[in-house]
Parts: structure tokens; sequence; C-alpha cells
């Protein structure tokens, strides 16, 4: 391209000079636990004239980079004013995927290592709205987060940095919404007992919900809607989520035996001495050995299942894929002749109070999408359950304990909400 002709078109990720650009101003781009607006800008700024350095349109640069969204999600943030719309009840959800300046690893414009750093310094955000009627509201807030390595997950650093992200999100439902529960989506629910953000909602007033009981409701009735013999039934997973979804379908009309794996051996070992007394549960020695055997599997697992289902005759075999954020790839499970779904279900509520109408900050895809506007979660239903069926006492329910699980299941169910068509990525089955 000769010298100073302007393009329109994505040129490849400038990886070289995003790199340079990082190490002539390590001070602005070295690693920071603290979120700061002047930050986030000043780094823009020092990508938009890297970029535009090799060629790339001002407008195509903007808009590569989302400057106009993360300025309307930073304005929403830091106002000490009300929404306009507030909330009777909000969701937060795990945003690791990505806005426009993210859409995928490396984009366009930026390499993972320059979005990381962009990302760190971004703040909770509007993703969608729930309908409004009679006053009452939702709102869905995402939360900025970035994968952690495995190697990295349980340290003190990402712990701490994680706590403060999700109390800033709960903090920007409270304050600027007005929300009275606050439900954690996905995989955010097996941080409901971390003390920052514990401790924060105290504080605050408001009920917390971890989505646990909800999703678990949900599931039960997927599996027993799918029309196959429920008398062998797997589950891969016993973290506080797979437990939670092991009592629920022992409880599950029609259901036999549960077999159990779980990759950790101290969870095997706590399951084998938990239920030693119960002939309906069964450990199992592997993955394998449950998807071969039973004709429903529940997947909660956190890890991916790829290379586990390559020895598995998998014909006429369900899997509902129930993990805090999806980890099973339609593709190879319905080449051997399997199907896989989610958990999704249906508001049926009298004014649609759980169906989504848009209106975030911020085009992000959380990949937690339904296949329609009023398909929702088990955490959403949840929420929406405990914020509009109940009295300020029952606000005290909590997902984590399993004596509250027949209540909110029966709040759930008062709203009307009901099992959505199987699907699963948003696209019905």
């Amino acid at each position: 391209m000769p010298d100073g002709e302007v393009t329109n078109n994505p040129t490849p990720a400038p990886t070289a000079a995003l790199a340079a650009m990082r190490q002539r101003s390590p001070s602005l781009w070295s690693p920071s636990d603290e979120r700061s607006r002047s930050l986030l800008e000043a780094r823009l700024a020092d990508i938009a004239g890297t970029i535009r350095g090799l060629g790339v349109s001002e407008d195509l640069v903007a808009e590569g980079l989302g400057m106009a969204e993360l300025a309307r999600a930073y304005d929403a943030f830091e106002s000490p004013r009300c929404d306009p719309l507030p909330g009777s009840f909000a969701v937060v959800v795990p945003s690791r995927a990505t806005p426009n300046f993210l859409r995928s690893a490396p984009s366009p414009f930026i390499d993972a290592e320059t979005a990381r750093s962009l990302w760190e310094q971004m703040c909770p955000f509007v993703v969608d709205r729930y309908s409004t009627a009679e006053g009452e509201a939702g709102v869905v807030i995402g939360c900025p987060l970035w994968p952690i390595p495995d190697a990295e997950a349980h340290s003190s650093e990402a712990t701490a940095r994680t706590s403060r992200m999700l109390t800033d999100a709960i903090d920007f439902a409270a304050r600027r919404f007005g929300a009275r529960v606050i439900g954690l989506g996905s995989d955010l629910s097996t941080l409901a007992a971390l003390p920052p953000p514990h401790e924060f909602i105290a504080q605050q007033g408001v009920a917390l919900t971890a989505g646990l009981a909800g999703s678990s409701w949900l599931l039960s009735r997927v599996v027993s809607g799918l029309g196959v013999d429920l008398g062998d039934v797997g589950t891969l997973g016993m973290g506080p989520g797979g437990a939670i979804v092991l009592r629920g379908l022992l409880a599950c009309e029609g259901v036999g035996t549960v077999h159990v794996f779980d990759n950790d051996r101290r969870r095997r070992v706590e399951v084998a001495s938990q239920y030693s007394g119960f002939p309906r549960v069964r450990l199992a020695g592997s993955v394998t050995e449950v998807l071969s055997r039973c004709a429903v599997t529940v997947s909660t697992t956190t890890t991916l299942l790829d290379s586990d289902l390559d020895a598995v005759d998998l014909a006429g075999r369900w899997i509902v894929d129930h993990s805090p954020s999806p980890r099973v790839d339609p593709h190879p499970v319905e080449s051997r002749g399997g199907r896989i779904c989610w958990s999704i279900g249906q508001d049926g509520s009298p004014h649609r109070t759980a169906t989504k109408q848009g209106g975030g900050a911020m085009s992000i895809d959380l990949d937690l999408r339904t296949a329609a506007p009023d398909h929702i979660w088990g955490w959403e239903a949840e929420a929406h359950a405990i914020a509009l069926a109940c009295d300020a006492a029952d606000r005290t329910l909590s997902s984590m304990d399993p004596r509250d699980l027949p209540r909110i299941g029966a709040l759930i169910a008062a709203m009307g909400t009901t099992v959505a068509p199987l699907q699963r990525f948003g696209e019905l089955i």
C-alpha cells in the first residue's frame, strides 16, 4: 500500500506493532489490579495511534475498538443517579466473551495480550434488560472477567481480582438500579460465598442468590421430558452445582440409578462417603463409563468434553450440558449419533417480566444466548421468582441449602416458568 493511503478494510492483527507499542510505554501497559477509566482511555488512545499508523481509517479504528460503547458503559457506571428504569432484580453474568474490540483473539485490530490489558480496566455494564410491567423490571449486568489459566485459578491474586470485580458488579446493580434481589449467573454462582461479595451484600441489605436451585429445578424437568428410559442417568462433575443436580435427579420421577463421576479424586471420595447407604447412587470409574451406560448424562463439569467422546457409541443418547458455561461441543456428539441440549426455561409470567428486551450499553456475546428473548436460564428464573413471587422474609432463601430447594422450585413454578423447546447455542433442536 502506498505511503499515506488509508484503507477501510480490516488488516491482520498488527502483533509486532502492538508489542513495540507496549515496550515503548511500560508504565502505561504494566499489569494493574486497579480499574481506571483514565487508564483504559489512555491505552485505547495508544492503540488507536498505532493502528492509524498502519493505514487504518479513523472511523474503522473507533468502531473496531468499541470506543462509543465503552464510553456509554463507564458513563452509566460512574453516574450518581438512579437509572430511569430501576430494577426489581438483577442478574450478574460473567463477560469472558468479548465486545467489538475483543470479538476474537487475535482480532483484526489487537492481539490477545493487548486485549487482556484493556479488559482488566473495564467496568461492569448493562448487557440486557427484561420487560417492565407495573413498576417491576430486571436488568442483566456484565461482570468483566478474563479467563484465568488453571495454574492461577486458586491463587490469592486471582481470587482477590475476581472478588473485586464481582463486588463492583453487585454494587452497580444495587446502587444504579436499586435491585432488591441479585442473582449470580453462569459460573459466578460458585463465587457466592467469597467473603468480599458476601459481606458487601449483607451491608447493602439485598438478597443474593446463586441460581443453583433454579437451575436444578429446571434441569429435572428437562430430563423428565426427553422421552427416554431414565433407569440409568449419569452426572459428570460434583462441584457445588453438581451436588445439587444429584439431589434433584434423585427426586426426579422416573429416574432409577444415578451414575456419578468427577475427575477430582477428593470429590469422588466425598460422594462415596456421603452416599454409601444410597443404592440408587453409583460411583463410576470414568467419563466413558458414564456416557456408555446412561441414556441421559448431565454434564456439570468446568472442563471440555472432547477426547472422552472418542471411544463412546452415543447413538440414541442425550447429553444435557448443564455446566456453568457450555462445555460440550455438539458436533462430535451429533456425529456419533448422540444428541445434546441445554436446560433452558421459558418465561410464562403474567407480564413476561423475565423476557429480555435489549437495550444494553455494549454489544456482548456471552456465549449464553438462548433461542428466543423469553427463553431463560435457571439462574434467571430463580432471581426473577425470589424478587417478584415472595415476601421479604423469603428473600433469605439459599440456593446452597438443600432445605430451600423445594420452596425455590415452587416459587419459580408459581411465576409460570416452564421448559423451553430443546436447544443449544441459541438454536432449536
